[in-house]
């Protein structure tokens, strides 16, 4: 027992399926129409009977297959309504010319389908059927565009057959035309045939975004390329895209490149832009999340087109915070050799921190670490800087157990006295927090046994018995002595 033919069917009791074109379409094509293909190949329409001569009836279901398969399907479709309206099946029929349904042959499905697909695009070419809409406001070139793995000649009849005044029509949903669609999808072959045939690039749609956002949102940069070759050559184009156009969140097609970390259509744009400081609604320029999302080269490049170091977001942070925190030594060397940089190295964000409160607070590995913060030593920044809570960088980095900070910054005579809002300096942080191989480093720079008594009964407090060892032995007071070996 054998199937002797294998073809698809796809049947909807209400109205066919998008990926043919057809959903909620009001083709006008007699019903029951029938389109021939190669060989005996057949594409069956079959349309509410009840609508009698109505034209614009939406069809009920469409067979793929030969006469013989179409005969057979037709009965089992009157006898069987048990399977689920909308599913596309493989169908074949036995050796007693009986239906069999194979739903696991996903490759064949997928297969026929698209054969199915493509014949189904020949009704483009029935006169006035490849501008008419569905309800949603979308005609063939819409929902086309809304597919990928078209072949090209698919696209180009489509195209190609399509009126001029549809080429920019928008559908009713986010009002968006053919080549947002395209962008979006990532369908290429389509995208440049819209635009040879002169579809409009610059069109926003209801989030006031042109088909370049999409293209660039969606790291499509095959896509953002052909858009923006497009644009250098047509005059057209106008100066608010050209300077950074915004949609309605205030992010150019640059900072969803950014967003979608697709550096080729990032780099592309950049050099399209002509303000590279544009704000989107968190008053980020391009640079901050560029820097945000680690993309170095993008970065570089920016920095290469004089993108502004100085701009603040609206956490009040630069580049250089974003990359302090983000423990990226690649961007902070390209920052700190800047000409500008004393214009921003101090710069506090909305918690008062500055780039050296973040680099010492940041629990980098030991050797990037200490790269870090002699990057931004050498920029000469003001060591004991209070953030909001009163912490220098200093106290920072004895809270977190960053030796090499601690380090670093005592060498340039930062002050291990100053304490923050609670009253807790540097080697305070350290005994509480039980930091032991850190406690040496401030003690060596405290001469006041008092203080180091202080960070004693601390690290005595929260149980760090080795940490309170050592502050012991590091005081040379008697009496203070005394004191510490009966806590």
């Amino acid at each position: 027992m054998g199937f002797k033919d294998w073809k698809a069917i796809f049947y909807s009791e209400k109205d066919a399926y998008k990926s043919l074109f057809t959903k909620e379409c009001r083709l006008k094509i007699p019903k029951d129409f029938s389109t021939g293909s190669h060989g005996t190949m057949r594409l069956h329409f079959k349309s509410d009977q009840a609508s009698g001569d109505n034209l614009t009836a939406p069809f009920q279901a469409f067979i793929y297959g030969n006469k013989g398969i179409f005969e057979k399907a037709e009965e089992w479709l009157g006898n069987n309504q048990s399977h689920e309206a909308g599913k596309l099946m493989l169908l074949g029929l036995d050796e007693n010319d009986k239906i069999k349904v194979n739903l696991d042959d996903t490759s064949g499905i997928l297969s026929l389908a698209g054969s199915a697909l493509l014949l189904a695009t020949n009704l483009a070419t029935v006169e006035e059927t490849r501008n008419v809409v569905n309800k949603k406001g979308k005609a063939a070139i819409h929902l086309a565009a809304e597919l990928t793995g078209l072949d090209e000649s698919t696209v180009k009849l489509l195209v190609d057959k399509t009126d001029e005044k549809m080429l920019d029509a928008k559908d009713n949903e986010k009002e968006q035309t053919a080549l947002h669609k395209g962008a979006k999808r990532g369908n290429l072959t389509l995208t440049e045939r819209l635009i040879g045939r002169g579809a409009s690039t610059n069109i926003q749609d209801s989030n006031g975004r042109t088909p370049l956002y999409y293209a660039a949102e969606k790291d499509h940069h095959r896509i953002v390329r052909a858009l923006l070759e497009y644009k250098e050559k047509h005059e057209s184009v106008s100066n608010d895209e050209k300077s950074g156009l915004q949609d309605h969140h205030g992010m150019t097609a640059l900072h969803w490149a950014i967003e979608a970390k697709d550096e080729v259509s990032a780099k592309l744009l950049v050099r399209s832009q002509s303000d590279l400081d544009v704000l989107d609604h968190k008053k980020r320029s391009a640079l901050i999340p560029a820097a945000d999302k680690e993309l170095n080269k993008v970065v570089r490049v920016l920095l290469e087109n004089n993108a502004d170091a100085k701009v603040q977001d609206s956490h009040q942070r630069t580049v250089l915070h974003w990359a302090a925190m983000r423990v990226n030594l690649g961007i902070m060397e390209q920052l700190v050799h800047r000409e500008d940089i004393q214009s921003y190295i101090n710069e506090a964000d909305y918690l008062g921190r500055t780039a050296l409160h973040w680099a010492a607070y940041q629990h980098w590995q030991h050797r990037s670490q200490k790269s870090a913060m002699k990057l931004i030593l050498e920029s000469y920044p003001q060591y004991d800087t209070r953030d909001n809570d009163g912490c220098t960088p200093l106290i920072l980095a004895a809270e977190r157990g960053n030796l090499e900070p601690v380090k670093q910054l005592l060498d340039k005579k930062a002050d291990p006295l100053t304490t923050n809002k609670e009253g807790l300096a540097a080697l305070d942080q350290a005994a509480i927090n039980g930091h032991g191989d850190l406690v040496a480093e401030p003690i060596g720079h405290v001469h006041e046994d008092k203080v180091k008594m202080k960070a004693l009964e601390l690290a005595v407090d929260h149980k760090h018995l080795s940490v309170a060892i050592k502050l012991q032995k590091s005081i040379t007071d008697r009496t203070l002595q005394r004191m510490a070996e009966l806590l």
